[in-house]
């Protein structure tokens, strides 16, 4: 299963974020990721159609070295789907998992994601597609710990180049 056909008529930048996030040490003090983020539209730059209704991030540490990342988004139709992953900032490529809300099951993408820290509140990587490098990005957390973007560069599912920009607005808990 390919993240840009289940996300069809999305933006292939929103698709490919779903795995930006990940710690070095699992320490939930130590990333200003954690925690849960809401797509703000109006302050981001879209290279394809409309993101969905709604897109929630929620970062959380997992097992030692790794983050959990939970993807919400809702639709226009109204189908909720869920993007899922554990990931580290070690360079090596993690699986994506896609739930749909109409069945729940779980299901393994085509799509892996790497990370690398650049420093405490900047992150790079890159999407594959079958081992085939389709975006790189950069994550970046604001100074004061409210706003999180991401900046994709890559290739669509029709084979447009991409550069979008995405703005999340942390949610208070």
């Amino acid at each position: 299963m390919d993240l840009r056909s289940v996300l069809s008529g999305t933006p292939l930048a929103i698709a490919l974020a779903t795995a930006l996030f990940s710690t070095a040490s699992g320490d939930s003090t130590s990333d200003p990721v954690f925690g849960s983020w809401r797509l703000n539209e109006s302050k981001c730059r879209f290279s394809s159609m409309a993101p969905a209704v709604s897109v929630v991030r929620t970062f959380e540490p997992a097992s030692v070295g790794f983050t959990r990342i939970l993807e919400t988004r809702l639709t226009p139709e109204g189908e909720q789907i869920l993007i899922e992953y554990v990931a580290a900032y070690d360079g090596k490529e993690y699986p994506i998992f896609i739930s749909h809300g109409a069945t729940g099951r779980r299901t393994k993408s085509d799509d892996t994601v790497s990370f690398r820290r650049v420093n405490r509140t900047t992150v790079e990587g890159a999407f594959r597609n079958r081992g085939n490098k389709t975006a790189e990005f950069t994550r970046s957390v604001s100074d004061d710990e409210q706003t999180l973007s991401v900046k994709i560069s890559g290739i669509d599912s029709t084979g447009r180049r991409i550069v979008t920009l995405l703005v999340y607005d942390r949610l208070t808990t």
